[in-house]
C-alpha cells in the first residue's frame, strides 16, 4: 500500500513539475514579446517627439505626413481608422502609420498616438 502511495506522490509532483515548467516557458515568452514591444515604443516615442519639434506650431495632418515621410521614407503609411480609442472623441478617418504606432488627427490637427502592444 505505501509503495502505490509513493507512486501517485512521485505522478502527482512530475505533473506538477511539468506544469510549472510549462507555465515558466510561457511567462518567458510573454515577458520577451512585451519587453520588445515597450523598447519599439520608446524610440518611436522618441522619434515622434522629433516629429513634433520640427513641425513647430503646424501640427497640421499634411504638415505632420510630409516631415514623416522625409524623415522615415517608406515607413510611413496612411491608414484609416476603423474603431473608436476613446468613446465620444470624434477623430479623423485618416491616419498616419509608422513603427506600429498610429498617429491620430481631429479635425485636420495632430490629437496624439496609439502604440500596437501585444495584448495576447
Amino acid at each position: 500500500m505505501d509503495l502505490k502511495l509513493g507512486k501517485n506522490t512521485s505522478y502527482i509532483l512530475s505533473l506538477l513539475l511539468l506544469v510549472s515548467v510549462a507555465l515558466n516557458i510561457f511567462l518567458y515568452l510573454e515577458r520577451s514579446k512585451w519587453e520588445e514591444a515597450w523598447i519599439n515604443q520608446t524610440i518611436t516615442t522618441s522619434d515622434i517627439e522629433q516629429i513634433l519639434g520640427q513641425s513647430g506650431i503646424d501640427l497640421s495632418y499634411e504638415n505632420i505626413k510630409t516631415i514623416a515621410t522625409k524623415r522615415f521614407k517608406d515607413g510611413v503609411e496612411e491608414i484609416e481608422l476603423e474603431i473608436d480609442f476613446i468613446v465620444g472623441m470624434e477623430y479623423d478617418n485618416k491616419a498616419l502609420l509608422f513603427n506600429e504606432t498610429t498617429l491620430i488627427f481631429v479635425n485636420g490637427q495632430y490629437a496624439g498616438s496609439k502604440a500596437n502592444l501585444p495584448f495576447n
